[in-house]
């Protein structure tokens, strides 16, 4: 049984006086992942950010597990993760440091840190500086460090971004077994073909809003002007 996991109401945020996100709302619930469809400058990464608990918006309701995200700040954060296009990491320290210090600040047990090495499949490569890494390598390691905390909720922008095609059936692979475990998954892309093929919902963002939303199995061609060229 799907249960909703995350609730975002009247979501609102301007910069300079000029409304990037405007009166913005969705859902997601377990086992289940959902694409997020937007041209640059239409304000995807800002949103995230504000779901993610990384910005504050000028006015929303977010709610997370049940959890009023805005008012109990320290609570919520614990059930979401959001993973940037470029995770921020050190690049100078190894891909093992990086999990140790990530899994103090988070407060990680052991199990947890065993984990999180699991899921970078990184290997021998954790031993190494993170500046050697590929983008492939970094956007594994990042998946790690975001999965640490065991969140309910996860938030991806442009995950496949620079992977090669194995890695990025990888992570897809991946991502469909936490759907399966229960998490709510939101992948932010520009590639509409790649989420048709993963994703149960997709939303696209325009102008600061959502204005559409495909279901599981629609075909892009029912609204063309919105999926080949949305502006």
């Amino acid at each position: 049984m799907k249960t909703r996991k995350l609730n975002v109401e009247n979501l609102c945020k301007e910069f300079g006086g000029k409304a990037v996100l405007s009166d913005l709302a969705f859902d997601l619930y377990s086992h289940e992942i959902v694409g997020l469809v937007a041209p640059k400058g239409a304000g995807k990464t800002t949103l995230l950010k504000c779901v993610g608990l990384m910005m504050k918006p000028d006015a929303a309701l977010i709610d997370i597990c049940g959890i009023n995200a805005l008012q109990e700040p320290d609570r919520a954060v614990g059930k979401i993760a959001l993973l940037a296009e470029d995770p921020e990491v050190f690049e100078t320290m190894t891909g093992k440091e990086n999990l140790e210090v990530f899994g103090m600040l988070m407060q990680a047990d052991r199990q947890q840190m065993k984990e999180a090495r699991a899921y970078t499949r990184l290997g021998y490569h954790l031993w190494k500086k993170v500046k050697t890494y590929s983008t492939g390598m970094k956007q594994r390691l990042g998946l790690g460090i975001a999965l640490m905390k065991n969140p309910e909720v996860i938030l991806l922008d442009e995950p496949t971004n620079g992977l090669e095609p194995a890695e990025a059936a990888a992570l897809w692979q991946e991502l469909e077994a936490l759907r399966q475990e229960g998490v709510s998954i939101l992948v932010a892309s520009q590639d509409v073909d790649e989420l048709q093929g993963f994703a149960n919902r997709i939303f696209f963002l325009i102008d600061g809003k959502i204005v559409e939303s495909l279901a599981e199995g629609a075909q892009t061609e029912s609204n063309p002007r919105l999926i080949k060229n949305p502006t």
